[in-house]
């Protein structure tokens, strides 16, 4: 208990910066939540710490989130308008219903978890419209914001290159996997002699999702101001670190979300021919040759390095076991939710459900759609509420889309939406939190301009308020 004091203290001065400044603890909670799993895994293993103490090393973006939510609530008390929009009144009503699911839940500590989990992205969300609503939205916001979730997920991207060819399984044996178990099939390309890659995540496919949201910010136009040569390296070390997670999932919402923002952005692209003026450029072939080179030498040598051919092979045919097992589980998550459509309580389906142990005894619940999982936990009424918070936003986002953020958001968010029908990772801290962030900044400078900066120092949210 005593190793976790220093982490605990680290927390509270967390929690209060952020309370004391919460557009800054916005962009530190995004370019920390990369280098979680590395933090709570590995640092926390290299020093030996306790249960109590990973714990509070884990913590540390709940500290600048709960930061974030109290300096919106002092906001909102001393505020003379005491309205709240109709966005933060669903997020609430979501919420509470989530809060009768842990009381009704048979597995407390899991719940609880659970809840933490699933409640405080959304919470973060009407906490920043609350905010942007009562207080000037810094001009410095959208670019750092973006640039520090781009830059770090960049780092992890190029730290995969380490743990896969360097520190190899033996690095997922000793920090991935409980001691004297086999290491599991996730971590493993499916008939490849190597590990996917995971960079400073925690699994393959949570990692491939991360790198979906930095490739969306760091192609929507405007957002983040970087040299030329700057960017399409920071883009090379994150499609060759998706590369290397093998992720299908991951690979399938980058696809969707460069395709969603290449359409929805179409008027603001270069015309055909300042295209082909460009290429025709030698200074503009020489400037982006070096790292177009490095990019393909380094993803041929993956490919040929893994076996092409098994990995197509597999990948077709279902020769990884979570493929092949997939409709089988959505099946029994279907028949699970017909047999309790008022659902089962927070923390007793999903991966996450056994993390305390007390499931043991219990029959496991096994489906790999997170919408299944999620109304599994919560029934389909609570389902459909959430249902509506989405489709309410997607709304608002849409008619921001001209904005960086909201277009970012609606590219990406299809993609996860997409790829939460086969994986449920999509709740983890480091994907479901920069989702809901993301989704609340696009709905809160709706005042951006085409070149995706403010148009004035300081922006407030107007309209779309109830008394």
């Amino acid at each position: 208990m005593l190793d976790a004091i220093p982490f605990i203290v680290l927390d509270l001065v967390l929690l209060v910066l952020a309370a004391r400044r919460p557009w800054a603890g916005l962009v530190a909670l995004l370019g920390g939540l990369p280098f979680n799993g590395f933090l709570t895994q590995v640092a926390a293993g290299l020093l030996g710490l306790g249960p109590e103490a990973r714990v509070a090393v884990a913590g540390w973006h709940d500290a600048l989130a709960g930061g974030i939510l109290l300096a919106a609530g002092w906001t909102f008390v001393r505020s003379p308008d005491r309205r709240l929009g109709r966005l933060e009144l669903l997020v609430l009503a979501v919420g509470a219903l989530g809060v009768a699911y842990v009381v009704l839940s048979p597995v407390t500590l899991t719940a609880l978890y659970a809840y933490r989990t699933l409640y405080e992205p959304p919470f973060l969300l009407a906490a920043i419209l609350v905010l942007a609503r009562r207080r000037p939205v810094p001009a410095w916001l959208p670019g750092r914001a973006a640039l520090a979730l781009v830059g770090a997920t960049a780092i992890s991207a190029a730290y995969t290159w380490i743990q896969v060819y360097v520190l190899k399984f033996r690095y997922i044996q000793t920090f991935y996997t409980d001691p004297g178990e086999r290491i599991h099939h996730s971590y493993i390309a499916s008939g490849i002699s190597q590990p996917r890659g995971i960079g400073t995540f925690t699994s393959p496919n949570e990692f491939g999702a991360g790198l979906a949201i930095a490739i969306a910010l760091l192609l929507v136009p405007g957002l983040i101001r970087i040299p030329g040569w700057l960017r399409s390296t920071l883009l090379g070390a994150l499609l060759l670190g998706l590369l290397l997670t093998f992720s299908r999932s991951g690979i399938l919402a980058t696809a969707t979300a460069i395709v969603g923002i290449a359409w929805l952005a179409r008027g603001r692209l270069p015309a055909r021919h300042a295209i082909g003026r460009a290429l025709r450029d030698r200074r503009v072939i020489l400037r982006h040759a070096p790292q177009f080179v490095l990019t393909l030498a380094l993803g041929t040598a993956v490919f040929v390095s893994s076996g092409a051919q098994t990995l197509v092979v597999g990948t077709v045919t279902g020769g990884d076991p979570s493929a092949g097992n997939r409709p089988e589980s959505i099946r029994q998550g279907l028949a699970v939710l017909v047999e309790h459509p008022l659902g089962l309580g927070l923390g007793t389906a999903g991966p996450k459900a056994a993390r305390f142990g007390e499931t043991e005894g219990r029959p496991r619940i096994l489906t790999e759609t997170w919408y299944l999982v999620y109304a599994i936990q919560v029934g389909i009424g609570g389902a459909a509420l959430l249902a509506a918070l989405a489709a309410a936003i997607l709304a608002r986002l849409w008619r921001a889309r001209d904005g960086p953020f909201a277009l970012a958001c609606l590219g990406v968010g299809t993609g996860l939406g997409i790829g939460a029908l086969f994986i449920p990772i999509i709740e983890d801290p480091t994907v479901w939190t920069p989702l809901w962030v993301l989704a609340a900044l696009g709905i809160a400078m709706p005042m951006l301009g085409r070149s995706g900066h403010p148009t004035e120092e300081g922006l407030v949210l107007r309209g779309d308020v109830i008394p």
